[in-house]
């Protein structure tokens, strides 16, 4: 509920027992916000009349987060200080205020979450219930929350950093049917770490890699114009350099190994005769399809036969219908990141999934990559939403058939996070749920599952950290996602 920048924030770089302060004009009546982070020397806030005289002021050595300062009568100016400069000050604004009163009066309800207008996904469905052929396709794109490479044991969160797409797809293939792994990217956190993997929530699969393998990561705006995968990164590997991958039995039982032009590899199924594959020089998104016999655990191994060669991931299929859930997230990527993309070569990635619904959660980088999200305009807030429109215009592209978008979409709002920034996240929320509105796209938000106010989601024990999902967040996120946007 930030309003207009009063005071931009105050830094130093010398000791901390040096004190930086702003005089602000003010006016009686007027209400600001006051957002302070760590310990404050001396008093953090005066109130002063226009002789400078101080009317009142705020207590010595307190955290400060989002305290509303009213002005009194015969205030002229407001001073605030800092010794660690992590202090803003804001007024509220007339339109941020309606809003606030509206939701008092239960006039508007951010909380409200509504399906997608289009009826593709019920369609898909509906088809599997008549059908034993058919797949239903989810696809979610977004940040490290869509990302998150952690696996589940026992139900219990193996990392620190987990996503609510595992837990989702765990229950939609529940309630649907189990079509198969899905997407499973090969790309690697900064181009070395950890794999970006599938939707797996458990521990069905593993890998290892051998000889010299390296990648791109697009979380940079310089690196993002060369990436060519779907998750704004890439895989590349050395010549002879090779990928082990090994599958539970029940869990693959053909895959399409997806690559780039140029790439030419090998492939060997259950330690079988290995199958050559030689890409062609013109097309960007290529792929080859391999069955899997037996009843055994299935191990894949894919050799690399020159340098330079790219190989994005593979598609995982099991059984004849069911659901295929599809993680489409990079660690600390923007929309805009993603629109830095070659457009034709994302989409034709996207395309070979055949969505039928799709989500999209990109908030926190995006805020983060403004100069100081404490203090973020409103017009860079629109930016933000504007990016996020753009690539949902993008992927329905990829996701047209005879001049019909087949695929529904859905934009999930962060509307707090353990960080000062959930301010920022509240109001980009609002814009957000406007243009899924307008667009006839669904929406929901974090709010009704984890908490409207800092201390209620800090004592529900929802995060790993500051910014990231543990177990707990990530279950109650995901059984929030499917009973507002999945079941009728």
């Amino acid at each position: 509920y930030q309003g207009t920048t009063i005071g931009e924030p105050l830094t130093t770089t010398t000791v901390t027992d040096i004190i930086k302060s702003k005089l602000i004009d003010v006016i009686s009546g007027e209400e600001y916000l006051y957002s302070g982070k760590g310990e404050i020397s001396g008093r953090a806030w005066y109130i002063l009349d226009e002789n400078q005289n101080v009317l009142s002021m705020a207590d010595a050595d307190i955290i400060f987060v989002d305290e509303l300062i009213i002005i009194p009568e015969g205030a002229k100016y407001l001073v605030v200080q800092t010794n660690d400069g992590s202090i803003s000050v804001f007024k509220k604004s007339p339109v941020i205020a309606k809003i606030e009163n509206d939701i008092t009066d239960n006039k508007y309800n951010l909380l409200d979450s509504f399906k997608p207008n289009t009826p593709f996904l019920w369609s898909a469905l509906s088809k599997m219930k008549v059908s034993n052929d058919s797949f239903t396709n989810i696809g979610f794109i977004g940040d490290s929350w869509t990302q998150g490479t952690e696996n589940f044991i026992n139900g219990v969160n193996q990392g620190d950093f987990q996503g609510y797409v595992k837990p989702l797809s765990k229950i939609l293939q529940e309630k649907y049917g189990f079509g198969g792994l899905g997407w499973l990217d090969f790309s690697r956190d900064g181009g070395i770490g950890k794999m970006f993997g599938c939707c797996d929530m458990y521990e069905h699969w593993n890998y290892s890699f051998n000889g010299t393998i390296t990648g791109l990561d697009g979380s940079s705006n310089s690196a993002a114009p060369n990436c060519l995968g779907i998750c704004c990164a890439h895989t590349i590997f050395a010549n002879e350099a090779s990928l082990t991958l090994t599958f539970q039995v029940g869990y693959l039982d053909k895959f399409k190994i997806c690559y780039y032009k140029e790439a030419h590899f090998k492939v060997s199924v259950n330690n079988g005769q290995a199958v050559e594959v030689t890409a062609n020089s013109t097309d960007g998104w290529q792929e080859t399809e391999f069955g899997v016999t037996g009843t055994d655990t299935t191990r894949v191994v894919i050799t690399s036969m020159i340098d330079n060669c790219i190989i994005f991931g593979l598609n995982c299929y099991y059984g004849t219908t069911g659901v295929r859930c599809h993680k489409i997230g990079n660690r600390s990527i923007t929309a805009a990141n993603y629109l830095l993309m070659d457009a034709n070569q994302w989409q034709k990635g996207i395309k070979s999934l055949n969505l039928s619904w799709a989500s999209v959660l990109l908030a926190i980088n995006d805020i983060n990559s403004f100069s100081s999200p404490l203090t973020i305009s409103d017009k860079n807030l629109i930016t933000i939403v504007t990016n996020i429109s753009n690539l949902i215009d993008r992927a329905k592209v990829a996701c047209t058939n005879n001049g019909i978008v087949t695929c529904d979409f859905s934009v999930l709002g962060v509307d707090n996070i353990e960080d000062s920034r959930w301010v920022a996240l509240h109001r980009l929320a609002e814009y957000e749920k406007k243009m899924a509105k307008d667009n006839g796209y669904g929406w929901s938000s974090t709010d009704k599952c984890i908490g409207t106010k800092k201390e209620e989601f800090t004592y529900t024990g929802t995060f790993s950290d500051e910014i990231h999902l543990n177990a707990i967040g990530s279950l109650s996120y995901a059984e929030h996602l499917y009973n507002s946007l999945f079941v009728v």
